[in-house]
């Protein structure tokens, strides 16, 4: 699990540098905060405010390598973004709160 934590480690500093709010998600933070499992990448939740998808994409695509032919029309569609760290340890970027369900108020 330590190429996990280096991984994670690096995507962290990279996405507080550019100022995208963001959380550990599945297995290392459930290792963390609930039962350990095994896990072989990294999964983030990310807000990225003001940005949009294509924004996002371009950014993370500055410093770390896709893993698909077509970052920005995937994480369009899907709203992921996969990537590799720079150790190869695969990363998943999750920007579901993009969707315009994610920023609708709820009527009272």
């Amino acid at each position: 699990m330590q190429a996990q934590l280096e991984a994670m480690r690096e995507v962290q500093e990279f996405l507080a540098r550019h100022g995208i709010q963001h959380l550990v998600i599945g297995g290392i933070a459930n290792a963390i905060w609930g039962k350990p499992r095994a896990t072989c990448d990294a999964d983030f939740k990310v807000l990225p405010g003001d940005r949009s998808i294509g924004e996002v994409v371009t950014l993370i695509g500055s410093e770390f390598g896709f893993r698909t032919i077509d970052a920005l029309a995937f994480a369009q569609r899907t709203y992921v973004l996969p990537i590799y760290a720079s150790n190869r340890i695969e990363v998943d970027i999750d920007q579901t709160g993009q969707r315009p369900v994610d920023v609708c108020p709820i009527a009272a």
